[in-house]
């Protein structure tokens, strides 16, 4: 997600609308938010993180906006770190659905907030309370949405080994073990080619000729062998 990809959703809710329009007043592509805007950023985006009342992709757009400013290199934000792990572990957040409009880009934002907060400071989100984030991240590799189960499978590519920090190791482990054959399964679970996937191209492939391909079968092609392929890597990282 981008400030380009927060216009484009604006048209789905008023409330989506107003609360980028306030995001444009902090001018975010060309400023440089000093202490006070920082907080006030973090406290708007926050706030409307928490409202469950508020679309998906409104909520994804508010946690896009925070975990931006620590991966686009502002210090100030880090100081939030412990506000979003708090709300990273909260059932509201890790139960949402995956359905719906805006469901994807509400899980992308959550995985890609943990994975930032894993390379920032896994201390403040691998505690007691993160068993349930494990649970989830689990969870979403057997997800329908294809493109949510691709984006929790690059997540166990890249985060299949045990962190080395003591601390850090000993909690994560606890959490991950417990799990660890439910991940087996799910991941190969989507290594493999089902029946659906065989009866997908040869329907459409009846409508089109040899020198012509819709784009509706590329699409789908690609995001079946994409997930198949990521299955397999991750499995190998884990199970390795």
């Amino acid at each position: 997600m981008s400030c380009g990809d927060c216009k484009r959703v604006t048209g789905e809710s008023d409330d989506t609308t107003q609360f980028v329009d306030l995001l444009l007043g902090f001018k975010l592509r060309d400023t440089q938010l000093d202490r006070q805007a920082t907080n006030d950023l973090a406290e708007l985006c926050l706030a409307k993180f928490d409202d469950t009342e508020a679309s998906m992709e409104c909520r994804a757009i508010a946690l896009y906006t925070v975990v931006a400013q620590i991966t686009s290199g502002n210090a100030l934000m880090l100081a939030y770190i412990p506000d979003i792990c708090m709300r990273l572990q909260t059932r509201s957040v890790l139960l949402q659905s995956t359905t719906g409009a805006g469901g994807e880009d509400f899980h992308r934002e959550v995985i890609n907030a943990i994975s930032v907060v894993l390379n920032s400071a896994p201390e403040k989100l691998v505690n007691e309370s993160f068993p349930p984030v494990m649970h989830y991240l689990v969870r979403l590799v057997s997800c329908e949405n294809v493109e949510i189960a691709i984006i929790a499978c690059e997540f166990w590519v890249k985060y299949a080994e045990v962190p080395t920090v003591a601390f850090v190791r000993r909690q994560w482990i606890a959490a991950f073990e417990p799990e660890l054959s439910t991940l087996i399964a799910a991941l190969m679970e989507q290594m493999i080619y089902r029946p659906a996937h065989a009866e997908h191209l040869v329907q459409f492939s009846s409508r089109c000729s040899n020198t012509e391909r819709p784009t509706s079968l590329r699409t789908d092609v690609e995001l079946f062998a994409n997930l198949r392929n990521l299955a397999a890597y991750a499995f190998e990282q884990v199970a390795g």
